[in-house]
């Protein structure tokens, strides 16, 4: 590829079944929706349509179009049906639960229908009428999407990651939902299929990725979460749009400062400073509260590292994020500020409260001189501090754990590097065991396990499978090194996205042995956001721990 060659764009014509709704074997993998609906188009065994109600996780039923269905070609922003006979039907969404049908020679539904003049509507409500153009505004909003990533990617991308880049860019989209019951603004679900509400950390990595993208939606999406903020800081691990199901058993590690500088900076570019300013002042102070609520209630008196906590050992590791990882199998709880914490200290934890941190002091110092010290300080002693997760004899950054248990060798190491907290000796022993296939050079690389750990297990979800926000990090760290690490970087990435353009779908976690889903066990979601915000990190050579560029 001729990298002074310009970048051909990103055309929403260009990708057919670029998200098909079904897999090559029939199972389920897509649910094509738009315009923030709750509501899904999915495709049945015999190639018909359903509709589907993704808040309470059920069919309506069947969308008949007057003929048997033939084909389905599926675009990021409609359906194109054919029907036997050769008739041409198309499906979008006019508006949140609203879809407009073209085409069909008759129609039936589980759902109100009434006359437009591009089709038919189908929904609940479908007063007022929508605008006219509604196939041409969609694509318009997409083609949108599309250029602004295009330019972020800032180099000509060959066609597997031009295909990723829209998978993602779709997958964002379709997992959109607009304002409902107490949810008061828009946000991105983690998967229509097994995720109905909005998780903590899912949110701030929908944020950061999308940031530069469509900065009103990340914004929208860090307030929806800091809407459920309680005075003392917390933030819940969840948010429905029935507040009564939301989690306050433990959160998810905090991220938000560091996503809020990408949504500042989306903000800059497409509405200009005085705009960015005032989403910074409005955000700002609620990731500035989630960060001292982290600091009095999952640190032990006179410890500068966090915790992991909840209301026992179960939500204790959601807290952290991995859930039930043996990396936690047996540690003992410690009461503390009516919570029970791990006695584990997690350095990937902890490297994400550090980037936060030297995040929220960029953020502050526009403000005023000075008004960075705080996170500045805090920041130098969390750096200086994770120094305490250096293992000597493993040569790798692990769990520090109170019962003098060896902390498990995993992916976890790599996070201190990315954050900025490695000695150059350490980031040179993480790199060689990225590179070595008896660690993490799987044939998907990145396991969250080393292969080397007896525990390692390619089906076991947070024991051995990859996740890719996870491999997007370790393979940043990769690239950073000297020459022989950054061919390494090259290779290993290139059989990341070759593991991931190879499936129909964006899985919540892979198989590193093949590159497959996750399917026994607790089985991976197919749809999956963060993979698709990784997705797009990868693509733009992120993620960035630091400054923006």
């Amino acid at each position: 590829m001729n990298p002074s060659a310009p970048a051909a764009p990103l055309r929403v014509e260009d990708f057919p079944d670029v998200l098909p709704l079904r897999d090559a074997a029939g199972r389920r993998v897509g649910l094509f929706s738009d315009r923030g609906s709750w509501l899904a188009v999915a495709q049945a065994e015999d190639g018909g349509l359903e509709l589907v109600d993704t808040e309470h996780g059920r069919d309506f039923g069947r969308l008949e179009l007057g003929g048997e269905v033939a084909q389905v070609t599926v675009w990021s922003d409609r359906l194109d049906v054919e029907l036997a006979g050769g008739r041409a039907v198309r499906i979008g969404f006019a508006a949140p639960g609203t879809l407009l049908v073209e085409g069909a020679p008759e129609l039936a539904a589980p759902l109100p229908t009434r006359p437009f003049s591009e089709g038919i509507l189908v929904g609940r409500t479908l007063d007022p009428p929508p605008p006219p153009a509604v196939f041409a505004r969609n694509r318009e909003r997409r083609r949108r999407a599309f250029e602004r990533f295009s330019a972020l990617a800032g180099r000509p991308l060959d066609e597997r990651e031009r295909r990723l880049a829209v998978r993602a860019l779709t997958t964002l989209a379709w997992n959109t939902r607009a304002p409902r019951g107490d949810l008061l603004e828009e946000g991105v679900v983690p998967s229509p299929f097994a995720y109905r509400g909005y998780w903590g950390w899912d949110s701030w990595k929908h944020a950061h990725a999308l940031g530069r993208v469509a900065p009103e939606l990340s914004a929208a999406q860090m307030r929806v979460m800091f809407a459920r903020q309680r005075a003392d800081g917390m933030v819940p691990d969840t948010a429905y749009p029935d507040r009564r199901q939301d989690n306050w058993s433990n959160t998810k590690p905090d991220l938000s400062g560091w996503a809020l500088e990408s949504v500042v900076a989306g903000t800059a570019e497409t509405y200009g400073g005085r705009r960015a300013d005032v989403v910074r002042r409005e955000l700002l102070g609620h990731c500035e509260a989630f960060q001292r609520w982290w600091d009095r209630d999952r640190r032990l008196p006179g410890e500068v590292l966090h915790r992991p906590g909840g209301v026992d050992h179960r939500t204790a590791t959601w807290d952290h994020g991995w859930d039930d990882s043996a990396r936690f199998a047996g540690a003992a709880l410690v009461p503390h500020a009516g919570w029970m914490l791990l006695d584990v200290v997690p350095p990937d934890l902890n490297a994400w409260h550090l980037v936060t941190q030297r995040t929220l002091a960029r953020l502050a110092l526009v403000d005023a001189p000075g008004g960075e010290a705080e996170w500045r300080r805090r920041a130098e002693e969390q750096a200086a501090a994770l120094q305490g997760t250096w293992d000597a004899q493993q040569w790798a950054f692990v769990d520090r754990r109170g019962d003098g248990v060896r902390g498990l060798l995993s992916i976890a190491t790599a996070f201190p590097v990315w954050a900025g907290a490695a000695t150059e000796g350490q980031a040179e022993a993480v790199r060689a065991a990225l590179r070595d296939p008896e660690r993490f050079a799987t044939p998907m690389p990145f396991p969250t396990l080393a292969v080397s750990e007896p525990a390692f297990d390619p089906q076991g979800y947070w024991d051995g499978s990859v996740w890719v926000d996870h491999a997007a990090v370790a393979l940043h760290v990769l690239g950073a090194g000297d020459d022989a690490d950054r061919a390494a970087a090259a290779e290993l990435g290139g059989r990341l996205l070759a593991a991931l353009d190879r499936s129909p779908t964006l899985w919540e976690c892979y198989d590193p042995t093949s590159g497959g889903p996750v399917r026994s066990g607790r089985a991976a979601a197919p749809q999956f956001s963060w993979t698709a915000a990784a997705v797009l990190w990868l693509l733009a050579g992120g993620p960035h721990p630091g400054p923006l560029r």
